[in-house]
């Protein structure tokens, strides 16, 4: 028995070893075919014979996949100009390798080859989703940050407001969709922007009235006479034009405040009128806020004065910033100023020349542009020597000034500028791919 407890464990042992030596053969026999496989596949490439070539490739990868064998075979499929097979062939990478740089960097190579950038931009979305970093990737697509592709066309165009903006052709307005397509058809004389799906329009036949983003008559001011015009509608509040005057209007179609020469849609509760006295600010019960008149008070294309807590006023022909008390803020005066657009910079006047401004009146780039338009979405419109081009917030010039006009960007990467005589919309191939 004490001869039989040692012979058990030897026995394993023998087993083991045999097995061993059985798994190295069949190791060695399937790099063999591998190998053999390989080298007819390359030496098929070599006489240019396609379908042996890619035959044996095709077995040497059944018997081992590996990237660099991936890779190899797209090369070929690159070299013998088979374009279809090759980018299909990227994609399988991708897929087979979803987490692995090199598939990426193969496919993005051909994309930009061929210069297809939106291409380009999907593989480096694909690869951000799967948290692939490259070196190689990041370079490529650095060289079309700004590259861009224009559509539409218009004689006219205005701002964008909740994904519509104003567009006109041959005297009429309607308005196109963020795509430049036309979303409404040009029925209007006059052609609003919207606030909380509502737009004060002027249609064809001179009639005023408040519609919304898919174009039906939402609103329509009764028992009230000689209405001309109508301004943006604001928690139920908007401006109404007469004919000679203007007055503010609520839903229930009571003329709240008016008599003035000129008014501005309240914001945050916060609205200029103009009187006989000049430029004052209200409060929506026409409290006077500041307690003084101005010359002039800063608007823009929606009649708007009021953002980022901050307006500009004019007094002679010195513009300055205040808050909607009408506490002045900073030292800085200005020859000419517009309005914030949002968080950023304003565009300000100072010696002849256009710069920027924060909030707190600290000038952040220097006044240098024949004009400017304030910043939205991290970019702003600058004129040098006659044209119109972009900057971003530390001033870097990213879009050669080469248009005849500009609007603003929007957060989808679009913006109208004026070329060839129309207004076309230019879209940044990194964010429209």
């Amino acid at each position: 028995m004490k001869g039989y407890k040692f012979l058990v464990p030897v026995f394993l042992i023998v087993i083991y070893v045999a097995s061993i030596y059985t798994l190295g053969d069949d190791r060695k026999e399937t790099a063999d075919q591998y190998n053999a496989y390989l080298a007819a596949a390359r030496e098929f490439r070599e006489l240019d014979l396609r379908v042996d070539a890619e035959a044996y490739y095709e077995a040497a990868l059944d018997v081992s996949a590996s990237m660099d064998l991936y890779l190899e075979i797209g090369e070929y499929y690159q070299e013998t100009g088979q374009s279809k097979k090759a980018l299909s062939w990227g994609e399988t990478i991708t897929d087979t390798y979803p987490k692995e740089k090199e598939g990426y960097e193969y496919l993005i190579q051909i994309y930009y080859d061929n210069l297809d950038i939106a291409a380009c931009f999907s593989v480096y979305d694909e690869a951000n989703s799967r948290e692939v970093q490259s070196d190689i990737i990041d370079s490529i697509i650095s060289e079309f940050l700004y590259t861009y592709y224009f559509l539409g066309g218009y004689d006219d165009v205005g701002i964008f407001s909740e994904n519509l903006c104003p567009v006109s052709v041959g005297g009429k307005w309607g308005y196109a969709g963020t795509k430049a397509s036309l979303a409404l058809g040009y029925n209007y004389s006059e052609a609003g922007y919207f606030y909380e799906s509502r737009a004060a329009v002027v249609d064809t036949s001179g009639d005023a009235y408040f519609i919304d983003t898919s174009g039906n008559k939402r609103w329509v001011v009764s028992d009230i006479d000689n209405v001309v015009s109508l301004g943006m509608m604001i928690d139920n509040i908007f401006p109404l034009y007469n004919g000679s005057q203007w007055f503010f209007c609520n839903k229930s179609n009571e003329l709240i405040l008016g008599g003035y020469e000129e008014v501005t849609p309240f914001l945050n509760q916060v609205a200029a009128v103009k009187t006989n006295d000049g430029w004052m600010l209200i409060d929506e019960s026409g409290k006077d806020l500041t307690g003084k008149t101005y010359d002039e008070v800063v608007m823009d294309e929606k009649k708007q004065v009021y953002a980022n807590d901050r307006l500009f006023v004019c007094e002679g022909s010195k513009y300055y910033m205040i808050d909607s008390s009408g506490k002045v803020i900073g030292d800085s005066v200005y020859e000419d100023a517009h309005i914030f657009n949002g968080s950023t910079y304003a565009a300000v006047k100072l010696d002849g020349k256009w710069g920027f401004t924060d909030k707190d009146g600290n000038l952040v780039i220097e006044a240098q542009y024949e004009d400017a338009r304030s910043f939205l979405y991290g970019y702003a419109a600058v004129k040098v020597d006659g044209k119109w081009g972009f900057i971003d917030t530390d001033g870097n010039l990213v879009i050669e000034a080469q248009f005849d006009g500009a609007r603003d960007f929007t957060s989808r990467g679009t913006v109208f500028v004026q070329t060839d005589g129309l207004w076309k919309m230019l879209c940044l191939y990194r964010y429209n791919h």
